[in-house]
């Protein structure tokens, strides 16, 4: 039976909807919580983050009545059932929601934030993104995405009553329609977060020094679609200071007093081989000082321990970030990595970067790229072409019967197809190889088992395979020049449980070895991933002007420090101590602002997202 529409029961609808949805993402934070616990997490944390996790729960269901308002509309105009269409309009919505919700839970404890843009960069990919996807991760996905969308479709039928909503005169017609178009406006200001001049953004729901729970307040299609929104216009992003008060600071970190290099090389023309181990910890590695490098009674790696005995082993590296895209980036051009965003899938940035294999071509070396996974995942077949590497060699260049995990080929492989590569290489013809393992990257399926943590199992197998590698490489004539930096791609969470801020996640070992290094040595200063361009050149008395992100380690008039991003936070470290910074939140986390430190590591990004914005 029709009932005459007015306009209480149109806003009565559009209310019901907006408490509908926040209803909605209220239930998510508890279940993520749960699913995600962390030890000391009470109730009243529970009670606390559903209550600050309100601020972005009133801005996101704003954006679910924007259509349902038009919708309304139209139906003062046209006869159309508007609970049935709005019924279903929620359910498509819900399933989106409920998707990116579970999504959301179960990739936090691999990369610990909430999603966002990330996701979107790596289902560019979708067959290899799937690749570290375990049995256990779908069903931990169907447990969260089923329920919470059967209890979403629940709530949407016990909300949203089928009834007609009908308007007869055309003065009704007149003021439902006014009154509903100035609801537009007023919804537009719930989604900003309110009529200052701050929009809404994640940090707002930050309210504890438990990260954690800072975390669980986030909604996470805000997060994805707010980081979605903010990628592009780099120019705006990271703005702290004047840009003469940045500049001045950028300068102090990159500044030297005079060049005085130590040179470790016996020789000014190495042949070079650069091989990135695929999430290896520092902590997993007793030579650089792992505090957990002893698994059931033994070493995760003997190989690379013994192997740092006869190099150089540099015990405070850093990584730059936590994914591989960014790691090859900071390896193999100096270019720091951000925090919200990957360089890499801008090829029409990333071709204006300089590059160690640019360089090497340029003095007649010849390069090449190995990899035994998939070349096109992440825009790194793009990337190592406009890079300068002359030949490319991953997956697709085995036989099938090679290719044994998920990822591709394994790294026992990968290392004999290495070798042979350099055995048969012209030794009048200096070259520049690059190496990408495989093995220990998750699910981390080897055929080893030598340890029952999957983890430590595969970065074992990787050793194994590293260490009878270089034992054969000794016995070429090649070995006498050559130079082999063995460098991580980014660190781990391990042990479990240190959150994606922590130090120990991006304390990586690298060491430098091979007949061209005059003899073994500790390095303790702090050094990046982006460091390794500046210093091998000036080694080889190479110009690295270029690599304005890079510092030539091996000159004690370059300053000391180490810095790393996060997902939207920094962490920058000297002599004096560190501070994590929260960008979200603009606040300090941890440690004290002694040496301006805050102010540095802003610098950083300030100027890095100001030179990308202008390549």
């Amino acid at each position: 039976m029709k009932k005459q529409g007015s306009l209480l029961q149109y806003l009565l609808l559009i209310v019901k909807i907006y408490v509908f949805w926040i209803a909605v993402f209220v239930i998510q934070k508890p279940v993520f919580m749960l699913f995600n616990y962390q030890k000391g997490v009470s109730f009243t944390d529970f009670a606390q983050v559903i209550l600050h996790g309100l601020k972005l729960d009133f801005c996101i269901s704003a954006y679910f009545c924007l259509i349902p308002v038009l919708l309304s509309v139209l139906s003062v105009f046209i006869q159309i059932n508007l609970i049935r269409i709005i019924r279903i309009y929620n359910i498509i919505s819900g399933f989106f929601i409920s998707l990116i919700f579970a999504v959301d839970c179960v990739l936090f404890s691999y990369w610990g934030f909430r999603m966002d843009a990330t996701l979107i960069f790596y289902l560019h990919d979708t067959k290899n993104s799937l690749s570290s996807v375990t049995f256990k991760d779908v069903l931990h996905f169907i447990l969260l995405f089923l329920p919470y969308f059967l209890v979403l479709i629940y709530l949407n039928l016990k909300t949203f009553k089928q009834k007609l909503i009908s308007v007869s005169s055309a003065k009704e017609k007149t003021v439902d329609t006014l009154v509903l178009l100035l609801l537009l406006p007023v919804l537009f200001i719930c989604t900003r977060g309110g009529l200052s001049t701050a929009t809404a953004n994640i940090g707002m729901v930050y309210y504890s020094q438990n990260q954690f729970l800072n975390l669980s307040a986030i909604n996470p299609a805000f997060s994805l679609m707010y980081s979605w929104t903010k990628n592009e216009d780099f120019s705006k992003e990271y703005i702290y200071m004047e840009d003469k008060e940045c500049e001045d600071l950028f300068k102090q970190l990159y500044f030297i007093q005079k060049d005085s290099t130590e040179y470790v090389l016996n020789t000014q023309n190495p042949d070079i081989l650069i091989i990135m181990w695929e999430s290896l910890s520092g902590n997993a590695v007793s030579a650089c000082g792992g505090e957990e490098a002893i698994s059931e009674n033994k070493e995760i790696t003997p190989g690379l321990n013994r192997l740092a005995k006869e190099g150089i082993i540099f015990r405070n590296c850093y990584a730059n970030a936590m994914r591989t895209d960014r790691g090859i980036v900071s390896v193999l051009t100096g270019f720091l990595a951000q925090p919200n965003t990957s360089i890499i899938k801008y090829p029409e940035k990333t071709r204006s970067l300089p590059a160690l294999a640019k360089v090497f071509s340029e003095k007649n070396y010849s390069t090449s790229m190995l990899y035994g996974g998939d070349i096109n995942f992440a825009n790194m077949r793009s990337y190592f072409i406009s890079f300068g590497y002359g030949k490319i060699t991953s997956a697709s260049d085995f036989p099938i019967n090679k290719r044994l995990s998920k990822w591709g080929v394994d790294d026992e492989t990968t290392f004999e197809f290495l070798l042979n590569d350099i055995k048969n290489q012209d030794l009048h013809q200096p070259f520049f190889k690059t190496f990408l393992t495989l093995s220990s990257h998750e699910p981390f399926d080897v055929y080893m088992k030598k340890f029952s943590d999957v983890y430590i199992n595969s970065i074992a197998y990787t050793d194994s395979c590293l260490f009878d590698f270089i034992s054969k490489l000794k016995k070429t004539p090649q070995w006498k020049n050559l130079l082999v930096i063995i460098v991580s791609d980014h660190g781990y969470s391990h042990p479990y449980g240190i959150d994606d801020k922590d130090r120990r996640k991006y304390h990586i070992p690298m060491l430098w070895l091979g007949g061209a290094i005059k003899e073994p040595m500790e390095v303790e200063r702090y050094v990046n991933q982006t460091d390794i361009p500046s210093t091998l050149l000036n080694q080889l008395k190479i110009n690295s002007k270029d690599f304005i992100y890079s510092r030539n380690v091996f000159n004690p008039y370059s300053e000391n420090y180490a810095f790393y991003v996060f997902n939207n936070g920094f962490c920058f470290m000297d002599t004096t101590g560190y501070v994590i910074f929260d960008c979200n939140a603009n606040q300090l986390i941890e440690g004290k602002n002694e040496n301006n430190k805050i102010e540095k590591g802003q610098s950083l990004l300030q100027t890095l997202y100001r030179d990308i914005s202008e390549r």
